[in-house]
């Protein structure tokens, strides 16, 4: 215990590996740096995931005011979109350039759903909502993603998303999400206030630790036995 090995004095060590008090404090809270660090990692691992996909915002909104410039045409938009169990109401609209769509464009587009169907299936049974994620979504949807929805789920998806219907007067751009909306978090069970941790993620926490604070412990007391070799000891 790391705690306890800073309180108590090592009398069953021999005298010339005892460490002293200042020793022990230094030895004390670096094992207590280790053990946090390691925690911070295991915990923000989880994380990790989401926010890379939740990165791609920030690349679509740079692109889609990089495409409009120099109007100002990336501006928050007053709509929802339901998808895969979360609603999206902090949207932009990101249009085509004059020049065509551009690469960045195409990328965006690439993590629009190609359809609503499937992430439909959030208000016909109980499964849970899909992470916080999404990026970009279609402007509008067709009649035949709705064709095989029950009447409650198909009036539930019409209540949360106010796209509209497809026509073919309608003009396609993107509907994507602002960088400054809430991205999914690991939720853990454990824990006081905001930091939270759950039982897996202490268990990794501890297998990682304990070899490295033993590495650190065999380092010091391999320090204390070093001895400098002084003229006086030679003759």
């Amino acid at each position: 215990n790391v705690f306890l090995r800073w309180v108590y004095r090592e009398d069953y060590l021999p005298v010339e590996e005892r460490l002293g008090s200042t020793t022990r404090t230094l030895r004390m809270i670096n094992g207590a740096v280790v053990y946090l660090l390691v925690a911070t990692m295991v915990v923000s691992a989880g994380d990790k995931g989401y926010m890379d996909e939740c990165d791609r915002r920030a690349v679509c909104k740079a692109g889609c005011t990089f495409d409009a410039f120099p109007d100002l045409a990336c501006t928050a938009v007053d709509m929802s979109v339901y998808h895969g169990g979360q609603v999206y109401n902090r949207l932009f609209e990101y249009r085509a350039g004059p020049t065509g769509a551009s690469s960045t464009y195409s990328r965006c587009l690439d993590t629009a759903p190609a359809d609503v169907t499937g992430e439909l299936a959030h208000l016909a049974g109980n499964t849970e909502p899909d992470p916080r994620t999404s990026t970009c979504f279609k402007s509008c949807y067709s009649s035949s993603d709705l064709s095989d929805m029950p009447l409650s789920a198909r009036q539930a998806f019409q209540r949360m998303d106010r796209r509209n219907l497809c026509s073919s007067a309608s003009e396609a751009y993107l509907l994507c999400v602002s960088p400054e909306d809430e991205c999914e978090q690991v939720v853990y069970d454990l824990g006081v206030g905001e930091f939270r941790t759950s039982i897996v993620a202490v268990l990794v926490t501890i297998a990682i630790s304990v070899p490295l604070q033993f590495s650190f412990d065999a380092l010091f007391i391999y320090t204390m036995m070093i001895r400098q070799t002084t003229m006086s000891d030679i003759a």
